[in-house]
């Protein structure tokens, strides 16, 4: 089942919005307003709370918004934290930002991110700053979207667009590398070297040459990224796992967290966080790794691929989640607890049990 299958190609997906105040894309439900403010305000501003993760926004006729335009969102994400906490009138990236600067800004408005997602969306926030525009978020809902076009690629690895030309809400880059070493960095500085083929005065390509991912880049009223990233491959074999330490650390963290009562829980609520998790509890001290893999493994008597559902009164999200096909990293931790019992967890990254998809 792990044995490994010739590698040929990368394929990365990008999904983005283009929003305005009054008509935000049928894609997703637009926020609430704060319930004291009115949109009919003429010093109406919008900010950004990234430890809550909402966006609000309303007509703004004053400070930037008029500058550029009163129908063009804006988001507090590139400001200090504790302007961000507050109602201060947003300010652009700087194109003179340092690397860790924009890492930190992306950081801010991409809570809960792994590795890859927030190097997405650093790299296209960089590209951004250099035009004077703001960051963009990323999003969950864009990020399943792109990752659902990913894995229907999965097979192939064909450069092909999720959707015709005019047929649906979103803008999409598409990248296509042979091997397996290609990065988001590499997806997004392809892209974004399509500036030099880009004429802003007669807002053209140049002949016979591409410019439109970087356009969508630098896209003004863009305001939400989400992409993914999948290893093409051949046959039905999957990819052997990589261990990561950064989930390792989070598996240890929760291990111990759980090392006073050994509860059988899972260290977030269900479609909280970005990682696949499988969770393990013996009673005693003598319960290997090895043992915790067979009783998740030994679900498989109980997965119905045709109908891609679990026997009734069975689990099998366990063993679906360690053959699931896009998972590429693993990182478990393991504690004996106070009592004497002993707990294992391992996550799993990018996560599987995708409500409507098979895990291969």
């Amino acid at each position: 089942m792990f044995s490994s299958p010739p590698i040929h190609t990368i394929l990365i997906y990008a999904s983005m919005t283009r929003t305005s105040y009054y008509s935000p894309p049928k894609f997703y439900k637009a926020p609430p307003l704060a319930q004291y403010l009115s949109p009919a305000k003429p010093t109406s501003d919008i900010y950004y709370r990234p430890k809550l993760g909402q966006v609000y926004w309303w007509a703004a006729t004053t400070g930037l918004g008029q500058q550029v335009g009163s129908l063009r969102p804006m988001i507090v994400g590139c400001c200090a934290k504790a302007i961000c906490y507050g109602g201060q009138e947003t300010t652009p990236l700087d194109p003179n930002a340092s690397y860790a600067q924009i890492y930190d800004i992306s950081k801010e408005l991409c809570w809960g991110c792994m590795k890859e997602s927030l190097e997405f969306l650093v790299r296209h926030n960089l590209v951004r700053a250099k035009k004077l525009e703001l960051p963009l978020i990323w999003d969950k809902d864009l990020k399943k979207y792109a990752r659902w076009s990913a894995d229907q690629r999965s097979a192939d690895c064909a450069l092909q667009h999720s959707f015709p030309d005019g047929g649906f809400e979103l803008g999409e880059c598409i990248f296509w590398g042979d091997g397996s070493q290609w990065t988001p960095s590499d997806a997004v500085k392809m892209w974004a070297d399509e500036e030099r083929y880009y004429n802003y005065d007669t807002n053209t390509c140049a002949e016979g040459q591409m410019c439109g991912h970087y356009t969508q880049i630098v896209w003004s009223t863009t305001t939400k990224l989400g992409c993914a990233r999948v290893v093409c491959q051949d046959g039905d074999l999957e990819l052997p796992l990589v261990w990561d330490t950064d989930l390792e650390k989070y598996a240890r963290w929760w291990a111990d967290q759980r090392s006073a009562d050994c509860a059988l829980q899972h260290s977030f609520p269900d479609g909280g966080f970005e990682l696949g998790e499988c969770i393990f509890w013996g009673g005693g001290s003598q319960w290997t790794p090895s043992d915790a893999v067979k009783l998740w493994a030994d679900e498989e008597k109980y997965y119905d691929y045709d109908s891609n559902t679990c026997v009734e009164g069975q689990m099998c999200g366990h063993y679906t989640q360690i053959v699931w096909s896009t998972t590429r990293k693993l990182g478990c931790g393991r504690v004996v607890c106070q009592d004497g019992d002993v707990f294992m967890t391992c996550n799993y990254y990018p996560p599987g049990n995708v409500i409507g998809e098979r895990p291969y």
